[in-house]
C-alpha cells in the first residue's frame, strides 16, 4: 500500500508512516497532517515531464490521436493519470523519483485498454456511479457455518506461508523473484486446487499475464451461478529507494496474500459450494501504478461481468496498540459494501472498527472502483499508525507483524465470501 494518502489515481498505501517519529507524539500528529495535505494536492512536477495536451476521449477519437498514443508508448514512455484527472507522459526513471519516492499516487495507464480507461474516467467524474449486479445483503444469514469455519484459521500456516513468501530477495514486478514469488503462489494455490476435496468443489487456479514479468494469479471455487465474490491482495513488493535491492514485503502486503491463501484452503477443505463463484487475486505490480489489478478489472468490464464485491486485503499484521483496531477506507468505496463490512465486523471479529479517509485509489481496490464494480478495503490501522516499515528491507515478520492480528481480517473476510456468495 501507499500511504500519502493522496493522489488519485493511485497505487499501494505508502508508508507516511516510515517518516513518522512516533504515532502518538507531536510530530507525528504534524506530519499526518502533512501527509493529508499532499494527499489532496495536484503534485508539481518538473517540467521536463510532458502534460497531456488534450483528453483522453479526443485523442481516441480521430487516428492522429490514436496513432500520437501509440508513438508514445513505443518510445517507452508510461501514460500516468495523477490527482485533478491530470496525465502526463513519464519515464520509468521520473516514476520512481517524481512520485515513488515522493509518496505520489498514481494511475499507471499504460498496457490497459484506452478505450475502457477512457469510460472508466467518466464513469468516475460523474455525479453517480454504478455498482452491485444484486442488492448487498442488510443482514447476516450464515453465522453457523461462518463460525464453524473460523476455528480453522491456522496461525501456524500464516507464519510457515508468509516466511517463505519473505524469503524471496524481492518481489518486483520486473525482476527474476518477482516471477519466482509468483510462481510459488499459483504452486501453493494449484496444490489446494489439486487436492481430493479441491477436485470435490471443482476449484481451479490460473495465471494472468501481462506485459511485465510478473504473472498476477487467479483461484476459483465455482457457483451455481457465475456472478464473482472476490478477495484480493498484491502480490509484489518494492525496496523504493532500490528497486533492485532487498524488499522482503512481509507486511505489505504478504499479510494479504496469505491471508487469501488461507481462505482458499479452509473453504475447499470444507467443501463450501457457494451460489455465486469466489474468486482469489493476487495481483502483479501494485506498486507501480495498480497495472495488474487495473488489467484484471478493465478485462472483467469488457467481458460485462457481474461482480457482486471485491474486497482488497493490502496490511493486515501491523497492531500499532493491542488489541488493536480495523481500519476502514470510507473514500472512493462502495458505501452499501461498506455498510455490509462493518456489520461482518461486528459479528466475526473481536476487536474494533475505526474510520478513514485513505485519498483516491490506496490499493487495488480502486482499480474496481474505478471500473464501476463495488469494493472495500480493512486495513491494519489508520494513516500514520500503520507498520513504519513498509517499502524497506526492513519489512520482515520479526519486525511488527502480529499473526493475531491477521487472524482478525480472516474472520471478516470468511463472513464476506461466505455471507455474500451464499447470498441470491
Amino acid at each position: 500500500m501507499k500511504f500519502s494518502i493522496a493522489l488519485v489515481v493511485a497505487t499501494s498505501l505508502y508508508a507516511a508512516s516510515s517518516v513518522v517519529a512516533c504515532a502518538g507524539s507531536s510530530s507525528g500528529v504534524n506530519r499526518r497532517a502533512e501527509l493529508v495535505r499532499r494527499a489532496n494536492s495536484v503534485p508539481v512536477l518538473p517540467p521536463t515531464v510532458e502534460r497531456l495536451p488534450t483528453s483522453l476521449d479526443s485523442l481516441l477519437g480521430s487516428s492522429g490521436g490514436r496513432e500520437a498514443l501509440k508513438s508514445k508508448f513505443e518510445s517507452g514512455l508510461h501514460l500516468i493519470q495523477l490527482a485533478g484527472n491530470q496525465k502526463v507522459w513519464m519515464t520509468e526513471d521520473q516514476i520512481l523519483t517524481e512520485l515513488i519516492q515522493k509518496h505520489v499516487r498514481f494511475f499507471d495507464l499504460t498496457d490497459q485498454p484506452l478505450d475502457v480507461v477512457a469510460d472508466n474516467l467518466r464513469v468516475a467524474n460523474s455525479a453517480d456511479q454504478i455498482f452491485a449486479a444484486t442488492a448487498i445483503p442488510t443482514t447476516l444469514a450464515q453465522k453457523t457455518l461462518v463460525n464453524s469455519l473460523i476455528p480453522k484459521i491456522s496461525k501456524a500456516n500464516f507464519n510457515s506461508t508468509l516466511t517463505t513468501l519473505s524469503n524471496f530477495y524481492n518481489r518486483y514486478y520486473t525482476s527474476t523473484y518477482g516471477v519466482q514469488s509468483a510462481q510459488w503462489l499459483f504452486d501453493q494455490a494449484s496444490t489446494i486446487a489439486n487436492s481430493t476435496a479441491g477436485k470435490t468443489v471443482k476449484a481451479s487456479v490460473k495465471k494472468f499475464t501481462h506485459t511485465w514479468a510478473q504473472f498476477s494469479v487467479i483461484a476459483t471455487i465455482p457457483g451455481s451461478s457465475t456472478e464473482k465474490v472476490i478477495v484480493g491482495a498484491h502480490q509484489d513488493s518494492i525496496n523504493q529507494s532500490n528497486t533492485a535491492g532487498r524488499a522482503p514485503g512481509a507486511d505489505d502486503d504478504g499479510t494479504g496474500s496469505v491471508t487469501i491463501l488461507e481462505l482458499f484452503r479452509i473453504l475447499v477443505e470444507a467443501g463450501f459450494v457457494p451460489t455465486k463463484t469466489l474468486e482469489f487475486h493476487w495481483y502483479a505490480a501494485e506498486e507501480v501504478g495498480l497495472r495488474g489489478s487495473q488489467a484484471i478489472a478493465n478485462n472483467y468490464k469488457s467481458a460485462s461481468a457481474k461482480v457482486a464485491g471485491m474486497l482488497q486485503l493490502d496490511m493486515t499484521g501491523y497492531r500499532p496498540t493491542a488489541p488493536g483496531v480495523i481500519g476502514l477506507v470510507t473514500d472512493y468505496v462502495s458505501t452499501p459494501l461498506n455498510t455490509f463490512l462493518k456489520l461482518l465486523i461486528d459479528n466475526y471479529a473481536t476487536i474494533g472498527r475505526t474510520e478513514f479517509k485513505c485519498g483516491y485509489a490506496c490499493s487495488d481496490h480502486a482499480s474496481w472502483y474505478q471500473s464501476s464494480f463495488p469494493s472495500v478495503c480493512p486495513f491494519e490501522a489508520t494513516i500514520g499508525t500503520d507498520n513504519p516499515n513498509i517499502h524497506t528491507a526492513n519489512d520482515v515478520i520479526k519486525n511488527l507483524v502480529n499473526f493475531d492480528h491477521m487472524v482478525q481480517f480472516a474472520r471478516i473476510s470468511l463472513g464476506f465470501l461466505v455471507e455474500l456468495g451464499s447470498s441470491a
